[in-house]
């Protein structure tokens, strides 16, 4: 039975450097083979996230994040739960991505046995535009380009 994957961008499009997640997500999947994964772009956060994973056999979600440790642009891999979150994973009027996926275990829910999380970190996640900064703009091939090779073994 062939592996059921799905490419999750989040993020708002309005929202300058928080579309940044949406648009690498679908930078992705334009260099994958036909059928490879599915391509899901949404706004959402804690249990609606969860159900959005249900029925996958591996997932991986594209997100931004704010940080003053790390500059616009750059591209962290981390696991649900781990240090490295975007306010989506955290969940600030919802449960945490990491919360749900217990949330759904103890329901005995289908969800993942792989999940993992690349976050760019944008320079502007709050001014109303519907354009990236240069910096995270130009750092999004490249940024596919480590996704497809880590996450489906391909070289770009």
């Amino acid at each position: 039975m062939k592996e059921r994957i799905l490419l999750l961008g989040l993020g708002n499009e309005l929202l300058g450097d928080d579309g940044a997640g949406l648009a690498l997500a679908g930078m992705v999947h334009d260099k994958l083979p036909e059928g490879t994964a599915r391509l899901v772009l949404a706004d959402l956060a804690g249990l609606s996230l969860m159900h959005a994973l249900e029925g996958y056999d591996r997932v991986i979600i594209i997100d931004t994040m704010e940080s003053s440790d790390y500059a616009p642009g750059e591209c962290l891999r981390t696991a649900p739960g781990g240090m490295l979150e975007s306010r989506r994973m955290l969940g600030q009027h919802d449960t945490s991505l990491a919360e749900a996926l217990h949330i759904g275990s103890e329901l005995n829910l289908k969800l993942p046995k792989y999940i993992i999380v690349y976050l760019i970190v944008g320079a502007d996640t709050h001014k109303f535009s519907d354009k990236l900064s240069p910096a995270v703009e130009r750092t999004l091939p490249e940024a596919a380009r480590r996704i497809i090779n880590e996450e489906f073994g391909r070289k770009q």
